[in-house]
């Protein structure tokens, strides 16, 4: 799978690699709720992402309505 949650002192890392395009999208969405079960700080990392289109985009923005539901810090990108 081509992203990873990283649980590290009090925040969460998640790694994105390869695409982040539709074809992914579900999978990573789940697998990224699993992970935010708890408000911590979180870090978007991106840098080994090659090609991402509006699913992907949607995805990221999943991701800071949902920790602004929970009242979480935003994330670092």
């Amino acid at each position: 799978m081509a992203v990873k949650c990283i649980e590290k002192a009090q925040r969460t890392e998640i790694v994105f690699s390869d695409d982040l395009t539709i074809y992914q999208s579900e999978d990573f969405k789940k697998e990224i709720l699993i992970n935010l079960s708890e408000c911590s700080q979180c870090i978007v990392n991106m840098e080994q992402v090659n090609n991402i289109d509006s699913a992907g985009i949607q995805l990221l923005l999943a991701i800071v309505k949902l920790l602004r539901e929970e009242k979480c810090p935003p994330p670092t990108v």
